[in-house]
């Protein structure tokens, strides 16, 4: 039995193998978690309540913008992405979380899962951004931009 007919590994390796060979999955991925900070920015009462609704709109443009810009390969796109990034970190973590519906031995608990569900989704922004910048995605994202016009057109 060669090495190539082996079966998929079950789970998140599955995963992982996805990852590295396709740009479709990445560009999922990102998508993915920007509805996460959208829906973590967006959400009163779970982690945030009082923020200004320019945190709620421009962190998430942005990061659209930057994958609009990875995909078509538009520097300066990918340029307001990092931007993005960057600003996403501070509009959350500055932001007052909701205390009313906690009880006074769990007060630190929701600045805790805060900060903890933000850095994760920080650092996994940041990954998938880099990785969708990487030049071994040259052919994979020409196809999939034309699939996408083809698509948007409503041509096959």
């Amino acid at each position: 039995m060669s090495i190539h007919n082996l079966p998929e590994p079950p789970g998140i390796l599955a995963l992982i193998g996805l990852l590295k060979r396709s740009y479709a999955a990445n560009v999922g991925v990102f998508f993915s978690l920007i509805l996460m900070l959208a829906f973590i920015l967006n959400c009163p009462g779970v982690l945030i309540e009082e923020t200004n609704i320019i945190f709620h709109i421009s962190a998430p443009a942005l990061l659209l913008v930057g994958l609009l810009g990875s995909v078509l390969r538009i520097w300066p796109l990918r340029a307001v992405g990092w931007l993005g990034i960057i600003y996403s970190l501070p509009a959350v973590m500055c932001a007052a979380p909701d205390l009313d519906h906690f009880t006074p031995e769990l007060q630190g608990f929701p600045t805790l899962w805060r900060l903890s569900l933000t850095a994760s989704v920080w650092l996994a922004l940041l990954t998938f951004f880099k990785v969708l910048a990487m030049r071994r995605w040259d052919g994979q994202r020409r196809s999939f931009v034309a699939a996408s016009i083809r698509c948007v057109a409503g041509s096959k």
